[in-house]
């Protein structure tokens, strides 16, 4: 019977080491981090440590997304300006101007190539080679 509770002792003992594993690797992460508020604070246990470490990740996550967000729209707003100082500038050419994308499809044909070129309508989005006069 010694011999049994012993080898239950020694099972149980491996089963918590291998259960307690992953709590004692993030703990390690947790406390390597450069920051004076890595260390624990004498009140606190290792819970109360860990879960301190994990709400001030959090934090500094949802700050970053915050400035990923507003540099986004500051983009977003850049590339509309743009696209509107494109759009005027074709507009407003007074020499023909066709922009194709990589497929070959029109993205912006002016009016003075349209009138060159004897094309009416909008093309927009139609193959180049489809709506150019043949020859």
């Amino acid at each position: 019977m010694p011999l049994a509770g012993f080898a239950f002792a020694v099972l149980a003992w491996l089963y918590l080491k291998s259960l307690l594993a992953p709590y004692d690797r993030l703990l390690a992460t947790a406390g390597s981090a450069a920051s004076p508020a890595a260390f624990p604070k004498a009140e606190e246990d290792e819970r109360d440590f860990l879960l301190r470490k994990f709400q001030s990740t959090i934090d500094a996550l949802s700050e970053k997304e915050q400035e990923l967000e507003r540099l986004a729209r500051r983009e977003k707003e850049r590339a509309d300006d743009l696209e509107i100082a494109a759009r005027t500038l074709a507009r407003t050419l007074p020499t023909g101007l066709v922009s194709v994308d990589r497929e070959g499809r029109v993205v912006e044909f002016n009016e003075a190539g349209r009138e060159i070129l004897g094309i009416g309508g909008d093309v927009r989005g139609a193959e180049l080679f489809s709506v150019l006069p043949t020859a």
